[in-house]
């Protein structure tokens, strides 16, 4: 059988135009939105293509504890 480990919630509170993660990082969490929402997007050479948005309640990042 193999070892489980066991990752203590944490909050995070973002400001406004702050990003959560950026394309690229390593994924290690799933998140859940507690309040407000958020926009997933993508940087290009024309500047932020809005690929998404996120809104409260909502986990995502869900692939990153899958994979």
């Amino acid at each position: 059988m193999s070892e489980q480990k066991k990752i203590a919630p944490k909050v995070l509170i973002l400001e406004s135009g702050e990003y959560l993660f950026e394309e690229g990082n390593s994924a290690k969490f799933a998140y859940i939105l507690l309040d407000g929402n958020m926009e997933i997007v993508k940087n290009t050479t024309k500047g932020e293509q809005i690929l998404g948005s996120v809104d409260k309640n909502a986990v995502f990042g869900e692939m990153a504890i899958i994979d």
